[in-house]
C-alpha cells in the first residue's frame, strides 16, 4: 500500500499544494483546471481521495486555524482565525484542493461510466466527490458544481444553488449505491476506506444521504422526509465496523500522507477553547482519571493522571481528547504547568507564541491529546457509525422519522464514540445514567430533562458534538449554525472590518454573533468575473454573516 501511494504522489505530484503558515502557495486554480491524462482510474482514485482529504498543512490551515475554532473545539491558537479573520490564503487552500480532486473524479467518471469494467471505481467516485462538494457548499453556499471539472464544460463554471446542488447529490448518491457489481473491478488497496468492500460503500452512500437529509429539515422539510426515509431503508451504517476512514498510512514514504494531526503532533496547535471546558466538566458525573483508570484504559496516560489543575469530574472521554499544558511545548507560566483548561475563544495573538490580548499564552493551557498524533497510520475519519446513530435520533426527536427509538439511538451513539476511546462498559453505564449537569445545564440521562438547556435535542446534538471533536469540526460548525446547539461562547474580540454585531448579540449569544459561512477566493473575481458577481448578489454579499441556504436562522 506505501509503495502504491508513493508511486501516485510521485507521478501526480505536481498537483499537490503546498500550503503551510511558514510557505504558503497558492495555484489560483480554476474549477475546471488541468488533471492527469488518461491515468489508471484506480490509480487516479487513489491518489484523489487522498487529496481530498484535509492532509499536512492543508489540514492546517483549512481545519485546525479555521473551523475547528469556528465550532469551538479550540481556541486562540497563533494565526488562526479566532476573530474572525480568515487569512485569504486558508480560503483559496479548500478551494484549490476541492476542485483539483473534483476535476479527478469527474475525469474518472467521463472515461469510463460506460465500460462495465470500471463500474465499481466510478460510482465510488460518484458517492466520494458528493462527500467532497458536501464540504465545500456547506462552507460557502453556492457554489460551481454542474459545469466544474469538466473538460468538455466550459472554463468559466456558473456557480449552482445550493439547494439545486443538494438536489443533485441526493439523486447522484442514491444512484450510484444501486450499481456496484462484485464480479467487475476490484480496488483492494487502491481503496484508502474500505479496501474494495463494496457493501460498506453502500452503506457509506446511504449514511453520506441522511446527513445530507438532517441538513435541510428547515428549509426543505418535507424533502428531507423524503430522503432520510429511503437512506435509511437502503441500509445505513450500522456498526463501528462500518465507519469510513482514510487510511493513507506511512511512517517514511510522504509526510503529507501521514495523518495530519501526527503531522503536525510537535506544533503548538489545537489548544482547548473554554467552550469545550465547558461542556465536558461535570456531565456524565465521572471522577477525573486516576491509576485504576489507567489499568483498564491505557489511552489514560501519566500526563493526564499528573494534570495540577483539573476538573473534579468530567466527560471521560475528556482527558484524551486533550492533555495539560507542559506535555509538549514548555509553559510561559510556571504556575500553569499540568493545567487542563482553556482559553475564551476570540482572544488571538497574531504569531505563534505571542500573548493574547488577556496577556495569557495558548502554552499554558490543554493541548491536543497524545491519542490523536501518536500514530502516524490512524485512520482520518470522514462518517463515523456514530454520527448515523445521533442523525436517526435528531430524525426521530425532530418528527423526520415517523418510527424509531431516539433514546436507545441516543445510548449507542454515545457508546460506539467512547469505545473508540477505550472507555470501560461499567463507566458508560454509569455515565448514560448521569444526572450530573455541565455548565449550561445539560446532562446525559435521555428521560431527565430539567433545567436548562436540557431538551431531548439539546443533548443529541452535544453528544455529537463531543462525538465530532476534532475531526469532525466541518459537522460540528455545520450542526451549531443549524440548530444552534450545543450553547457555545461568542468571541470575546471579532475583526471589526470583517464582522459587525451589537451588544445585545454578543450579550444574549443569539445566532448572529457567530460566522455564517466563509467567502469565496479572490481568484474568482479573475478568472470567472461574471459568475463570481451573480453568486455574491445571490448570496447578498461574500461576506462571513450572510446564510447558506439550509440555515434559515
Amino acid at each position: 500500500m506505501k509503495n502504491i501511494l508513493k508511486s501516485i504522489l510521485i507521478i501526480l505530484g505536481l498537483m499537490t499544494l503546498a500550503n503551510c503558515t511558514d510557505n504558503f502557495v497558492s495555484l489560483n486554480v480554476n474549477p475546471n483546471g488541468p488533471r492527469p491524462d488518461a491515468a489508471d482510474p484506480k490509480f487516479q482514485f487513489l491518489y484523489s481521495v487522498s487529496r481530498s482529504n484535509l492532509y499536512a498543512n492543508q489540514w492546517q490551515v483549512c481545519d485546525q486555524m479555521s473551523v475547528s475554532h469556528f465550532c469551538e473545539y479550540s481556541a486562540n491558537d497563533g494565526l488562526s482565525a479566532s476573530d474572525y479573520s480568515i487569512d485569504a490564503r486558508y480560503i483559496q487552500g479548500i478551494w484549490d484542493l476541492t476542485y483539483i480532486a473534483l476535476a479527478n473524479f469527474n475525469e474518472i467518471i467521463r472515461r469510463y461510466e460506460d465500460d462495465p469494467s470500471h463500474v465499481n471505481v466510478v460510482n465510488m467516485s460518484k458517492i466520494w466527490k458528493c462527500w467532497l462538494m458536501l464540504r465545500l457548499t456547506d462552507y460557502l453556499g453556492d457554489i460551481p458544481y454542474s459545469e466544474a471539472g469538466n473538460i468538455e464544460q466550459t472554463n468559466h463554471p456558473s456557480y449552482d444553488l445550493q439547494k439545486d446542488i443538494y438536489y443533485s447529490m441526493f439523486e447522484e448518491v442514491a444512484n450510484a449505491q444501486t450499481k456496484f457489481n462484485a464480479n467487475a473491478d476490484k480496488l483492494g488497496s487502491y481503496d484508502l476506506i474500505y479496501g474494495g468492500d463494496l457493501d460498506k460503500w453502500k452503506k457509506f452512500a446511504n449514511s453520506l444521504r441522511l446527513r445530507m437529509a438532517m441538513r435541510i429539515v428547515k428549509v426543505d422539510n418535507a424533502k428531507a422526509k423524503t430522503e432520510a426515509a429511503a437512506a435509511i431503508a437502503a441500509g445505513v451504517m450500522t456498526s463501528r465496523d462500518d465507519d469510513a476512514l482514510i487510511r493513507m498510512g506511512s511512517t517514511s514514504v510522504e509526510t503529507s500522507s501521514q495523518n495530519p494531526i501526527y503531522y503536525h503532533r510537535g506544533a503548538a496547535v489545537i489548544h482547548m477553547s473554554t467552550a469545550y471546558y465547558r461542556i465536558v466538566e461535570n456531565l456524565g458525573g465521572i471522577d477525573w482519571p486516576d491509576a485504576s483508570d489507567q489499568t483498564e484504559n491505557p489511552n489514560i496516560t501519566s500526563h493526564i493522571l499528573n494534570a495540577a489543575i483539573h476538573p473534579a469530574k468530567v466527560d471521560p472521554r475528556a482527558p484524551v481528547h486533550f492533555e495539560p499544558s507542559g506535555v509538549t511545548a514548555t509553559v510561559t507560566t510556571d504556575t500553569l504547568d499540568k493545567n487542563w483548561a482553556g482559553t475564551d475563544p476570540g482572544n488571538v495573538s497574531s504569531a505563534v507564541g505571542a500573548a493574547m490580548v488577556t496577556g495569557q499564552y495558548v502554552n499554558d493551557y490543554a493541548k491536543i491529546g497524545e491519542w490523536f498524533y501518536k500514530n502516524p497510520d490512524r485512520g482520518v475519519p470522514v462518517l463515523e457509525y456514530s454520527e448515523v446513530c445521533f442523525l436517526q435520533a435528531i430524525a426521530i426527536e425532530t418528527g423526520i422519522l415517523t418510527s424509531g427509538d431516539a433514546a436507545n439511538l441516543y445510548e449507542e451513539g454515545i457508546r460506539a464514540n467512547m469505545q473508540k476511546f477505550g472507555v470501560s462498559p461499567a463507566k458508560i453505564t454509569a455515565y448514560l445514567d448521569s444526572e450530573d449537569a455541565n455548565y449550561y445545564g445539560t446532562t446525559v440521562k435521555y428521560s431527565h430533562t430539567a433545567g436548562t438547556a436540557n431538551t431531548a435535542l439539546d443533548k443529541i446534538i452535544t453528544q455529537k458534538w463531543i462525538a465530532h471533536f476534532v475531526e469532525g469540526s466541518f459537522e460540528a460548525w455545520a450542526d451549531h449554525r443549524l440548530h444552534h446547539k450545543p450553547t457555545l461562547m461568542p468571541f470575546a474580540n471579532v475583526s471589526s472590518s470583517v464582522f459587525t454585531r451589537t451588544d445585545d448579540d454578543k450579550t444574549n449569544n443569539t445566532p448572529n454573533a457567530y460566522i455564517k459561512r466563509g467567502y469565496y477566493p479572490s481568484s474568482e473575481q479573475a478568472v470567472n468575473a461574471e459568475n463570481y458577481k451573480a453568486a455574491v448578489e445571490r448570496m447578498g454579499s461574500n461576506g462571513i454573516q450572510n446564510n447558506v441556504w439550509w440555515d434559515v436562522d
